[in-house]
């Protein structure tokens, strides 16, 4: 991912992709030039949590997962979207923190008849199926409240409105008990938080401590997720290690970005930097050695590479 700068608007670009991100905030410092993802993080004097008002992808803002269960509550609590009621199977959808698979399936339910609440099950949204079948659950769904209904206006062209909120979720374990998302454990919280997150976010996402309080087989399945996007993980803790793949030390080089507090002209600053060459083998080195040593007690290789590198990964490693 590359980012354009010019009289402080910016432009970032992804392949072939690019959107516009208009004026960068006031934290940057300036002048800025063309350069990569690192070259943007050393030219400003940021913390991990602000860089999340940089990045939107088709003028949607790229919302930062933080290590607690406070986004989703968030997101649950200001979700909502209005279906227009136009001419036959020409329905139009908008709203906000609301995943696209979520107004596709109510759009479908509504052009059957649906005009009430709408129910969501998770032979709809990918989210609540994956969701289920990690926690091993029976069933899963996601109602959707009609918060209010604005008349059509013939001799004004506009057709009538339908806005949807008030979120609502239940799982059903295999013995017919439900569960609300407040009921999960924290670390099952974490889980749907992330899959409904990465649902919202289909190309870039910015988690803080992917880790926190899941179990490994979490873990596995959050990365597959990601798999294919452009992500930043920032992490302390080395379980995140035992489920990362590298072919070699270069693209472990290219891979990491290493964090640290330096003071810079007498001011204390976050610096980024990749690994040097010395670094990366003797990270490549150390995981393989780990992995080879690694006993099946430790289940799906949760406590090789991440035990051997934990003092190295809690200096940090982003």
């Amino acid at each position: 991912m590359e980012f354009e700068f010019e009289d402080r608007e910016a432009r970032v670009r992804q392949g072939e992709r690019s959107s516009e991100l208009g004026p960068l905030p006031s934290f940057f410092e300036y002048p800025f030039v063309t350069g990569s993802t690192l070259a943007l993080f050393n030219s400003a004097r940021v913390r991990v949590a602000q860089l999340d008002r940089l990045f939107a992808v088709d003028g949607r803002p790229i919302a930062r997962l933080d290590e607690s269960t406070r986004w989703l509550e968030d997101s649950l609590r200001d979700g909502g979207f209005k279906i227009y009621e136009t001419s036959p199977h020409a329905r139009g959808a908008v709203g906000n923190s609301t995943p696209d698979s979520v107004r596709e399936s109510a759009v479908a339910q509504f052009d059957v008849g649906g005009r009430g609440p709408l129910l969501l099950s998770q032979d709809h949204l990918e989210f609540l199926a994956q969701t289920v079948e990690v926690l091993g659950y029976a069933k899963a769904s996601m109602r959707l409240d009609v918060v209010r209904v604005t008349p059509a206006a013939p001799e004004r062209l506009e057709p009538a409105i339908h806005a949807y909120g008030r979120y609502e979720f239940r799982f059903v374990k295999r013995d017919g008990s439900r569960l609300s998302p407040e009921e999960l454990s924290f670390g099952q919280q974490r889980l749907f938080a992330f899959l409904y997150y990465a649902a919202m976010h289909p190309h870039i996402v910015i988690v803080d401590e992917l880790t926190n309080g899941m179990h490994h087989s979490m873990i596995e399945r959050c990365l597959e997720v990601v798999r294919g996007r452009q992500t930043f993980l920032a992490t302390q803790n080395p379980l995140l290690l035992d489920n990362l793949e590298f072919e070699d030390a270069e693209e472990v080089r290219r891979t990491f970005i290493l964090c640290s507090n330096d003071e810079v002209d007498g001011q204390e600053q976050m610096v980024w930097r990749n690994m040097t060459v010395d670094e990366a083998e003797n990270f490549t080195a150390i995981t393989r050695s780990a992995s080879r040593t690694s006993t099946t007690s430790c289940g799906a290789g949760a406590c090789g590479s991440g035990r051997a590198l934990g003092a190295t990964a809690h200096r940090g490693y982003r």
